[in-house]
């Protein structure tokens, strides 16, 4: 996985966490593939051994109707049905318990009904990638502030063309556009590597069958079902 998300793929080398244009070594990639990869692999869907405390379907992700806070899984004993109910604090009203098996099932209908509708399916087919062309303009002007902007201001500061209070500001400059346009970069890019393994109609019950709690959780955040 490392290998595949190395940042040398796509021609750039990285340096206190941030990438860089890099000359003496050619690109294997587009920036914009590496980008989709590091997402992609990113995902806390796709981690199959991390050992964490098991999350539950639809907690925090269900929303109380009444305070719009997120809804949270309780398990009951001396036979009562698990729900999830909205935490009673400065924030949550406290006043809402849905059974959780119903509210599960509920959902997951949902879900899958949407995923196999034929508005999705040839969304997924057809349009995942209809961003790429902004994609590659925001990539081009990252990379363009992350080279170009920053070394053309130190170049400047270091032979006395401005001074140190006209650098920071460039800098500072510099760093609100690279943060502006990366945020609309992951804005595009959206719920792609959630959905981009997502199988034809007929085989979306069989698959999410196979998926992992955290997998569901991700479709269902990236394919928002009704609440109830």
């Amino acid at each position: 996985m490392g290998t595949l998300t190395s940042a040398r793929l796509a021609g750039l080398r990285e340096w206190q966490g941030r990438t860089y244009p890099a000359a003496g070594w050619p690109a294997i990639l587009d920036v914009d593939t590496h980008e989709r990869l590091v997402r992609l692999f990113a995902d806390p869907a796709r981690r199959k051994h991390v050992v964490r405390a098991p999350a539950h379907l639809l907690s925090g992700i269900a929303t109380c109707p009444k305070c719009g806070r997120g809804l949270h899984y309780r398990r009951h004993a001396s036979g009562r049905a698990d729900s999830y109910g909205c935490v009673k604090c400065p924030a949550g009203c406290g006043g809402t318990a849905i059974k959780a098996g119903l509210l599960e099932e509920y959902v997951t209908g949902a879900v899958l009904d949407a995923l196999e509708s034929p508005r999705v399916q040839q969304a997924l087919r057809a349009g995942e990638d209809q961003h790429a062309p902004r994609r590659a303009d925001l990539l081009a002007q990252i990379q363009d502030a992350r080279g170009n902007g920053r070394e053309e201001a130190r170049r400047d500061y270091a032979g006395r063309v401005i001074d140190r209070a006209d650098w920071l500001d460039i800098r500072q400059r510099t760093e609100d556009e690279i943060g502006a346009a990366r945020r609309d970069y992951d804005r595009l890019a959206g719920p792609a590597p959630v959905l981009s393994d997502i199988p034809a109609s007929e085989r979306v019950r069989d698959a999410w069958e196979a998926w992992s709690t955290d997998r569901r959780r991700a479709a269902i955040r990236a394919v928002p079902a009704p609440r109830p």
